[in-house]
């Protein structure tokens, strides 16, 4: 979908070309990202020239994309995932190109030790030994994803009031009423 309307507005508007516009690189090169959202809303509504229009656009998007390369590279996984977590699984899944993580049950233990251990400094996780250990159990366990339709069931027989999300900041309505936020969300289900 992307593609064809990417094909659409260049066949029609065209491209922004490589061309030198000095006067216009000097005139905003000292505008912040605001300022040239500002100044590209009151060129479109007062019809000015296309070529500055199109050159304000695309300082506008170069811009915007360093500030997001720039904010990810900022991040260290470990501090990401400590200050906001469901932010940093969401970036993860946008990411096309990212690796499926792979690791030891040692390392995962080292790894969540490490980063529970800085958030409360003093205090030791381990299991407690009242806890008891419980038997192997008789059946495998079916470690194949929910369908389409199994997941499409469950939301069904779900309360409105209910929410997905252990923080309660989604709904379940969203989720019974667009059917394309249940394939994303079976999608999710299959990648982990």
């Amino acid at each position: 979908m992307n593609t064809e309307i990417y094909n659409y507005f260049k066949s029609t508007c065209g491209l922004v070309r490589n061309e030198c516009h000095s006067d216009l690189q000097a005139k905003y090169d000292i505008y912040s990202v605001k300022e040239l959202k500002t100044q590209l809303k009151s060129l479109k509504l007062s019809n000015a020239a296309v070529f500055e229009i199109k050159f304000v656009s695309h300082l506008l998007r170069t811009r915007i994309n360093k500030a997001e390369k720039e904010l990810q590279r900022r991040y260290n996984d470990d501090k990401y995932i400590c200050n906001n977590f469901w932010g940093y699984v969401k970036t993860t899944f946008q990411r096309n190109n990212s690796p499926a993580l792979q690791f030891s049950k040692q390392q995962c233990t080292e790894f969540f030790t490490k980063v529970f251990s800085a958030v409360s400094p003093g205090k030791l996780f381990s299991l407690p030994d009242w806890i008891p250990t419980f038997n192997k159990p008789a059946s495998a366990f079916d470690l194949t994803p929910p369908s389409y339709q199994q997941v499409t069931h469950i939301i069904r027989r779900m309360k409105a009031s209910g929410s997905p999300c252990p923080l309660d900041k989604i709904s379940i309505i969203c989720f019974k009423r667009c059917p394309y936020l249940r394939s994303k969300l079976s999608e999710i289900i299959r990648y982990i």
